[in-house]
C-alpha cells in the first residue's frame, strides 16, 4: 500500500488543480476583447445567450454568444452543441450557457478574427 501512497497523492494534487481550470470564474466579453493580449491563448470562461443559429461546418460547428451588449463567435465540435435547446433572436431569449476553451484575439485559422475554441459548454 505504501508504495502507491505517492502516486495516489499526484492523482489527487492533479484533480484539485484541474477543479481550479473547471470551475473558472467567468470572464465577460467586453473584458476579452478590452484586455485580449492578457487572455490570447488562454483557457477562459464565458456565459451568455445562444443567439442566432448553429452554423454547421462538417463535425464542427459555430454559435455566437451575447454577454450583454457583445458577441463573440464560438467554435467546437458539433456534439458539444446538442444541448442547447434554444437559440435567441428578436423576441425570443436563447439558453443561457458556459462556455470553455481558449481565446484567441486574432484566430489564424478563422479569418482574424477573436473567437473562443471551446472544449465544454453547460446549457
Amino acid at each position: 500500500m505504501k508504495k502507491y501512497l505517492p502516486w495516489v497523492i499526484g492523482v489527487w494534487s492533479m484533480a484539485a488543480a484541474m477543479s481550479t481550470v473547471l470551475f473558472a470564474q467567468s470572464v465577460s466579453v467586453n473584458e476579452l476583447i478590452a484586455e485580449g493580449k492578457r487572455y490570447d491563448q488562454k483557457e477562459v470562461t464565458i456565459e451568455g445567450e445562444a443567439i442566432g443559429h448553429l452554423m454547421r461546418r462538417g463535425e464542427f460547428a459555430w454559435l455566437n454568444v451575447l454577454d450583454g451588449d457583445t458577441s463573440i463567435g464560438v467554435w467546437a465540435e458539433r456534439k458539444l452543441f446538442e444541448a442547447i435547446g434554444r437559440f435567441g433572436r428578436y423576441g425570443i431569449i436563447g439558453d443561457r450557457i458556459r462556455v470553455q476553451g481558449i481565446y484567441h484575439v486574432s484566430c489564424i485559422l478563422h479569418g482574424g478574427d477573436a473567437d473562443i475554441h471551446a472544449h465544454t459548454l453547460k446549457v
